[in-house]
């Protein structure tokens, strides 16, 4: 007999004022979470067709606007638990505290690939991440992402995203992503520091995959202790293990279940380099339709 999928984690309809009074952890700036090989909920696991894990793409990087983190405040994006906390700041209903600086918005065409209609709701649980990788030829790493937010299809909207390879980000990371500010490594090129410093978007493309969360794709540890906060329950641990095993494992199982659910098959494109990265590079203008993507409610 066949395995049956195991359970979603529970996102709810509408978003509840988040918990933040706790004070058993801090926010872990540049600083992750310890690796660690505990057991993760079955609710983060393997299923018979899911979003796309491993699909690689190659696409323009913008930053959310200034006077962000989309505070009703209008407030800048300091973390602040407690002060700048609102459930209505990301598409997810989780505020940006929780994934500071670590949020990222994603083109509304991937909600197709959600299983059992849930649309936004998939992407909106613990272990749904992007990958982005700097791709510079002195320090070639990768930050971590929380999918959090719907880009706008709107060009007049500031959280416009033209097309599905674009994403948005908080202009922090991007410092991180970069190594803007440090001075052990060869400088970046004039435009790039002044895109970093003040511009919408980074003014080359970048590489990003969809992953399982780990590290700095996980909520900030002052978020962790309260029911209250769904968003974080069940709790999943830092394990890196877990993470490539279930890329790859998804992946496998999405190769198999995608042609029949009518949905594009596609190459594995996580830590690829090179010529296989090259063709790895998920080519979604042959099933976008501009105009008919998804219809999506915020939980907010």
């Amino acid at each position: 007999m066949p395995r049956a999928d195991p359970p979603f984690q529970q996102v709810p309809l509408n978003a509840t004022t988040p918990n933040n009074k706790f004070n058993n952890g801090t926010f872990h700036f540049k600083a992750q979470p310890g690796i660690t090989t505990n057991k993760v909920s079955d609710v983060y696991g393997l299923r018979s067709i899911d979003i796309p894990f491993a699909l690689l793409n190659f696409g323009t990087l913008k930053f959310f606007p200034p006077g962000q983190l989309n505070t009703p405040r209008a407030l800048t994006g300091t973390f602040a638990p407690g002060v700048n906390d609102f459930a209505n700041q990301s598409a997810c209903g989780i505020p940006d505290n929780a994934y500071h600086p670590s949020k990222v918005a994603i083109h509304p065409y991937w909600l197709k690939y959600a299983p059992a209609n849930l649309g936004l709701s998939r992407y909106c649980m613990q272990d749904a991440c992007i990958s982005i990788w700097n791709e510079s030829n002195y320090n070639n790493s990768d930050v971590m992402l929380k999918i959090t937010d719907i880009c706008s299809t709107n060009p007049a909207d500031p959280t416009y995203c033209p097309d599905p390879s674009t994403i948005k980000i908080d202009r922090i990371k991007a410092h991180l992503l970069f190594h803007l500010d440090d001075k052990a490594l060869p400088p970046l090129s004039p435009d790039k520091v002044a895109a970093l410093k003040t511009g919408t978007e980074y003014p080359r493309k970048v590489y990003w995959f969809f992953t399982k969360c780990w590290a700095d794709g996980l909520a900030q540890p002052v978020y962790n202790s309260s029911t209250r906060n769904w968003f974080t329950r069940p709790a999943l641990p830092n394990n890196r293990d877990w993470m490539i095993s279930g890329i790859h494992g998804q992946w496998l199982r999405n190769r198999v279940s995608y042609p029949r659910a009518g949905l594009p098959v596609y190459e594995n494109g996580a830590l690829k380099t090179g010529v296989e990265r090259e063709r790895a590079v998920f080519d979604w203008s042959k099933d976008w339709v501009k105009g008919k993507e998804p219809r999506w409610c915020p939980v907010a």
